[in-house]
C-alpha cells in the first residue's frame, strides 16, 4: 500500500474513500449509461408509433372510401328497387 493509503482520517482509511468513490463512480456511470439507452429506445417507439399512426390514418381513409362508394351503390340500388332510377343508371348496375 502506499503512504495515502495507510494514512486514516478519524478512522476512515484513504483506501476505503479511493474504494467509495470509484464504487459510487461505477454506479453513477451505469445509471447513465442505462437512461441514455432507455432515452434512445423510448424514441425509436415514438418514431415507430408515429410511423403506424399514419399508416393506419390512412387505411381508415381508404375504408371511409370505400364505405362512401358502397353506400352510393346501396342508394342506387335502392332507387332501381323503387323505380326511380334512369335506365343508364340501372344498366350499369346490372
Amino acid at each position: 500500500m502506499s503512504a495515502i493509503e495507510t494514512k486514516e482520517l478519524r478512522g476512515i482509511s484513504a483506501k476505503t474513500v479511493v474504494w467509495l468513490v470509484m464504487t459510487t463512480a461505477t454506479i453513477v456511470a451505469t445509471i447513465i449509461g442505462t437512461y441514455n439507452k432507455l432515452s434512445i429506445q423510448i424514441s425509436e417507439i415514438v418514431i415507430t408509433n408515429q410511423a403506424n399512426i399514419k399508416v393506419y390514418d390512412l387505411r381508415i381513409e381508404a375504408l371511409e372510401r370505400r364505405l362512401d362508394a358502397l353506400d352510393l351503390q346501396i342508394n342506387q340500388l335502392k332507387q332501381i328497387k323503387n323505380g326511380k332510377a334512369n335506365i343508364r343508371t340501372s344498366k350499369r348496375i346490372s
